[in-house]
């Protein structure tokens, strides 16, 4: 009769102790694939989403009446794209810094991404300034950096949220319309919920 308990006690033990040590397991797996997941994945809570008093999603026509108070339109615009000059000086300020351009992005007439940017003739300015321009944003989002194949693509770093909204940092080499080399720091704010909606029934 002992001998019977002292092994229904031992059995007891070796379960309990195997449930104790599969149910440990899970948590550590689970944790690891959070993580990984997370550092693939940098994810924000919100990023800006109001430029100029200009909201995403609203319409060109709302747009150039909200930007006209303090910005020239440029002769490219378009109903696609408002390609702004500012009222006050030469270059455009946001974000404590000064931009050569800027560059607000419409689909199916609804206001979905803007892009500042700088530019530069040699890459040792443009990584300088996109360094800088770097480490500004990354204080203020989680941004994961961007390994590029393409040679012309010296850099590049983004935050997303999980509502389908980024923040790009980026500087690559492009040809201008008169066949001019330049490189190129840009900041993309984009809201990927307007972008290619339709207004069909």
């Amino acid at each position: 009769m002992k001998i019977n308990n002292i092994l229904l006690i031992g059995v007891l033990v070796l379960t309990i102790t195997s449930c104790n040590n599969e149910g440990s397991n899970k948590p550590e797996s689970s944790t690891e694939k959070n993580e990984v997941k997370t550092e693939e994945m940098p994810y924000n809570e919100s990023i800006q989403n109001v430029f100029f008093g200009v909201p995403f999603g609203a319409t060109c026509e709302e747009a150039c009446e909200i930007l006209s108070q303090n910005f020239w339109f440029d002769k490219t615009s378009t109903k696609d794209r408002l390609s702004l000059s500012s009222k006050y000086g030469d270059r455009i300020s946001f974000g404590g810094k000064t931009w050569d351009h800027s560059d607000l992005n419409f689909s199916n007439n609804k206001f979905y991404e803007i892009r500042f940017y700088q530019t530069f003739k040699t890459k040792e300015s443009a990584m300088s300034e996109y360094n800088s321009l770097y480490s500004v944003i990354s204080q203020k989002y989680n941004m994961k950096t961007v390994q590029e194949s393409d040679t012309t693509k010296y850099g590049a770093a983004y935050g997303i949220t999980k509502t389908n909204q980024q923040v790009k940092v980026q500087c690559y080499s492009y040809e201008s319309v008169g066949h001019e080399r330049w490189i190129g720091v840009f900041l993309r704010y984009t809201d990927l919920n307007f972008k290619g909606i339709s207004e069909e029934l």
